[in-house]
C-alpha cells in the first residue's frame, strides 16, 4: 500500500526503493523459515528438511509450492503413524482435464520428485527413484 502511494510522487524514489528492498528481504526471510521448517520422513524414520532435499538437486532453493502435493502429505502422515506402504492408487484428476483415469503420471521433476525420492527411499528399487 505504501509503495502504491509513493509511485505517483517522484520525490519519494528513495523511499520507494527502500520499501521494495525491505519487502524483498522480508519475503526472503519468510521463505528461509519455511524451507527450514518443512521436514519429510521416509519409512525408515529418517527425516530431511525441504532445504536439505533440494540442496541435493540443481536448485539453490526449493521452488515455491514444493511439498504441497498430496502424495508427500499422505506419505508423511502414514510414516508418522508408522504405517507400511502396501500399494498406491491413482484416480481421476479434477484439475487437469487431459489426465486420464488409470494412467500413471510421474511427479513434477522440479517440486515433488526430490521429496518423493527421499520419502520412498528403501521402498522401491533405487533405479526407479532416479526415473520418478
Amino acid at each position: 500500500d505504501h509503495i502504491e502511494a509513493l509511485v505517483s510522487d517522484r520525490t519519494n524514489a528513495a523511499k520507494r526503493a527502500k520499501l521494495k528492498n525491505d519487502r524483498k528481504a522480508h519475503s526472503n526471510s519468510l521463505n528461509e523459515r519455511i524451507y527450514d521448517s518443512f521436514h519429510f520422513l521416509n519409512q525408515a524414520g529418517q527425516t530431511k528438511s525441504l532445504r536439505a532435499i533440494f540442496e541435493e538437486t540443481h536448485h539453490a532453493n526449493p521452488p515455491g509450492g514444493a511439498g504441497d502435493c498430496a502424495a508427500s502429505k499422505l506419505l508423511q502422515y502414514a510414516f508418522k503413524q508408522q504405517l507400511t506402504l502396501l500399494a498406491t492408487w491413482w484416480g481421476r484428476s479434477n484439475k487437469a482435464t487431459n489426465w486420464q483415469h488409470g494412467k500413471f503420471y510421474s511427479p513434477c521433476k522440479h517440486k515433488c520428485q526430490p521429496i518423493l525420492q527421499h520419502m520412498l527411499e528403501g521402498l522401491i528399487n533405487s533405479d526407479h527413484l532416479d526415473n520418478l
